[in-house]
């Protein structure tokens, strides 16, 4: 079979729209895109696409960014959005499509299922068990693991947890979140960014990255700034049940917990089912475990072509809030 890897963007736009309905339909590749993959950025090729002729076959999109781990500041590029229509799989293109798309940056990172994963582990890629998804149930019967439960039942059982919850998440914080402005966009970024160490991998969070992730944003009518003593946040208010806190930076000395037990009460104030966030830290989550979050460990990968660097890897910490990957859009 003769194949070609090329970037998306030299693609004609309908053979592209076609293969995001069959391969990505709930998601809305054709308004956020672009937008998404950073097209363009720094000339980045992101995403790639492989073709049959005219026909798109396979598809792996990237969000490019620059990291910080040991010291140094590197290209590097999220993994989103890798799919290999059902009857080209099992040819090995899909790990020559991943291979390419891995030499294109210094270090590359993902959360990915399980398919995915079976790629990157042929690969070598390395994993860690840090990156921890926390979600605060406002409505405990919604929970998925509640579903299972007889309806009386379940009523009965989430009123329970739910007064629990309630308490752990009592406090005196009256803040609510507020439009989003240029003075709240600012109070956003951090004095520094914890990544400076050889122990810990980050992105770099500049006003270049703001301006593209939330300015320009197709959702940025949504986002809002919750601020208090403990803390500012940018969260996403929209029309699901679930809330999600993209970003959260805590004031020096001060626990989280304040903060998101305000948010927490005005989000359940609003009908929200859920509240959910990376906590960027090991300290943040311990400082928030008072508030009974419900703990998640998505699949976490990373790479490197250069040893070194790789190295650094196997052994690093990772900081990651919703705003780096695509949590938003899924």
């Amino acid at each position: 079979m003769t194949v070609e890897i090329r970037p998306a963007r030299d693609v004609a736009e309908p053979a592209l729209a076609q293969f995001y309905r069959e391969a990505f339909p709930h998601r809305a590749h054709a308004d956020v895109w672009r937008w998404l993959y950073r097209t363009g950025w720094e000339n980045h090729p992101l995403p790639l696409v492989m073709l049959d002729g005219s026909r798109v076959i396979a598809h792996a999109g990237g969000i490019p960014f620059r990291a910080r781990l040991g010291g140094q500041e590197l290209s590097a590029q999220w993994f989103v959005d890798f799919a290999l229509l059902h009857e080209y799989r099992r040819q090995g293109l899909g790990t020559r499509l991943t291979e390419h798309w891995a030499s294109l940056a210094d270090i590359c990172v993902t959360f990915c299922n399980d398919d995915s994963w079976r790629v990157f582990q042929r690969l070598g890629w390395l994993t860690s068990a840090e990156p921890v998804l926390h979600t605060l149930w406002l409505r405990a019967g919604d929970h998925p693991r509640m579903q299972r439960i007889p309806g009386p039942a379940r009523a009965v059982a989430g009123a329970a947890v739910s007064a629990v919850m309630g308490l752990a998440r009592s406090g005196t914080s009256s803040a609510e979140p507020r439009p989003l402005d240029q003075a709240g966009l600012a109070s956003l970024v951090p004095d520094g960014v914890g990544g400076d160490s050889a122990s810990v991998v980050t992105g770099v969070r500049d006003p270049e990255y703001l301006h593209w992730r939330i300015e320009r944003s197709p959702a940025r009518a949504r986002y809002r700034i919750f601020a208090d003593d403990e803390a500012t946040m940018l969260v996403s208010v929209g029309d699901s049940d679930r809330l999600d806190v993209l970003w959260m930076t805590p004031r020096e000395g001060a626990s989280m917990r304040g903060s998101l037990a305000a948010l927490a009460r005005w989000a359940a104030g609003y009908g929200y089912s859920a509240v959910r966030y990376l906590p960027e830290s090991p300290a943040i989550a311990s400082s928030v475990a008072a508030l009974l979050p419900v703990v998640s460990r998505p699949r976490y990968a990373c790479w490197s072509t250069d040893t070194s660097l790789r190295a650094l890897l196997a052994n690093a910490g990772c900081r990651w809030q919703l705003i780096d990957s695509d949590f938003e859009w899924i």
